[in-house]
């Protein structure tokens, strides 16, 4: 029995070092574009009962590791009935979608009292590279308009414009954003959070305490065997 009971021990103390290990994720911030105070806010909406004038605008962002995407906070403002949204929608894409762009991962979220968009992404991992985010709100036109915050400054390039349904008469391909709205080039207001667990590498010595763990029961129980 003491023999059994010292490696229960051994697997408590292996699967005590393996949660150390999970729970060394660090939050960070990937990507933070605050509103500036002063930008104007624009259309980002789906019309279920006007499609020809749903429209998206995405902005880039860049990372040079992975993360595990946790929150998309966007900045906005309400001219309608939240009420009425029958989805808060945020996207992760590798490009833009009529530039040849496929979608990486999406998540869902709700309407804040400010009338900012809260989307999880549930830890969903996203490698190094360089992407564009959107954001939008499924409502009815019966239900009013949300708009997302433009800021500055760049980083370049500026948002874009996406009207597929052309209904806004800009065509219905991707345009820069200041192309259609007029004024200086400007970006999207979001805040991109993650935390390192997908590219978290263990310290040294936190291996070798691991191997010791894994050692000391490799070799309790080549000592059973050989009894």
């Amino acid at each position: 029995m003491p023999s059994l009971r010292r490696g229960v021990l051994a697997v408590a103390f292996v699967a005590a070092l393996l949660g150390l290990l999970a729970s060394n994720a660090v939050a960070v911030v990937i990507a933070d574009q605050p509103w500036d105070g002063t930008s104007q806010a624009v259309v980002a909406q789906v019309f279920p009962d006007n499609p020809t004038f749903s429209t998206y605008q995405f902005d880039n962002f860049a990372t040079g590791v992975p993360y595990d995407i946790t929150t998309l906070t966007i900045y906005g403002d309400e001219l309608g009935d939240p009420t009425g949204n029958v989805a808060v929608t945020g996207e992760i894409w590798t490009n833009l979608p009529d530039k040849g762009g496929t979608l990486v991962m999406s998540g869902t979220g709700t309407e804040d009292a400010s009338h900012n968009l809260d989307i999880s992404f549930a830890d969903q991992l996203l490698g190094p590279g360089s992407y564009f985010v959107t954001a939008y709100v499924t409502r009815p036109i019966s239900s009013g308009q949300w708009f997302w915050y433009q800021t500055t400054p760049v980083n370049a390039p500026e948002e874009y414009f996406y009207n597929p349904g052309g209904g806004f008469g800009a065509g219905t391909s991707s345009i820069p954003a200041s192309e259609f709205f007029g004024g200086s080039p400007a970006d999207m207001a979001f805040t991109l959070d993650g935390d390192t667990a997908g590219a978290f590498v263990p310290e040294p010595a936190t291996m070798t305490l691991l191997g010791l763990g894994l050692t000391g029961l490799v070799a309790k129980v080549a000592r059973r065997r050989n009894r």
